[in-house]
């Protein structure tokens, strides 16, 4: 059985079946308690990812600017 935060990536990411996807959309809408851990992983989510394109952005930038130096 996968927990919430399983569920909650395969939806991010699009890969829920059509049916799962409603049955997902319907419980975010009637379970409050869902919904909040919903939207605060998908913050965090976000966050992370940012961090991460940032951080390689900065890591391929260095190697750059030591390939000049």
């Amino acid at each position: 059985m996968e927990t919430f935060y399983e569920q909650f990536e395969i939806y991010l990411e699009g890969a829920m079946d059509e049916q799962d996807r409603r049955d997902f959309e319907r419980r975010l809408e009637a379970d409050e308690a869902f919904r909040k851990e919903f939207e605060s992983y998908r913050a965090i989510r976000s966050s992370l990812q940012e961090n991460w394109k940032a951080q390689a952005q900065t890591e391929a930038l260095q190697n750059t600017l030591q390939g000049l130096g």
